[in-house]
């Protein structure tokens, strides 16, 4: 079993210094995004947040978590995918559902995943108030399928 716990914290948190050269996963929600997210990524997040912003309307903010590895930040990028579309949440500005390539692996050998999400809801506004505990997302086999149970609902 693979765990993985992504605490998301607002950016005006979070430090330039924590931001270089950390790995994870951001939620952007720029100034005519009230709803649903504008978009969702994983990477090198001061990289990667710069690049996407550009794009963007003004004012931009956001949530990210700084993960252990590129493999923990694909595999929740993807999970927050999935969940957003169960929930009526697809970010606009993104085409793709994720590396679910790399879920395929790790979930080959491992045979379960698990996300534990703390700190802001990544699919909430940022100035939505902290999680007062963490949620949790499992990827499971139901008849040869990969199935994603999470606590997250339709608002």
């Amino acid at each position: 079993m693979v765990s993985i716990r992504a605490d998301f914290r607002r950016f005006s948190d979070v430090t330039l210094q924590e931001l270089i050269r950390a790995v994870g996963v951001y939620v952007l929600w720029s100034g005519h995004s009230y709803v649903n997210p504008t978009n969702i990524g994983e990477g090198a997040l001061l990289t990667r947040i710069n690049s996407k912003s550009k794009e963007l309307a003004r004012p931009l903010d956001g949530v990210l978590a700084i993960l252990n590895d590129k493999d923990e930040a694909e595999i929740t990028e993807a999970i927050l995918l999935h969940v957003a579309d169960d929930i009526g949440k697809r970010p606009p500005r993104n085409r793709a559902s994720g590396k679910w390539t790399t879920i395929g692996d790790i979930f080959e050998y491992h045979g379960k995943i698990k996300l534990y999400v703390s700190g802001r809801d990544p699919l909430k506004p940022p100035a939505a108030p902290v999680l007062r505990e963490p949620k949790l997302a499992e990827l499971i086999d139901r008849d040869d399928t990969v199935d994603v149970i999470h606590p997250w609902r339709r608002s």
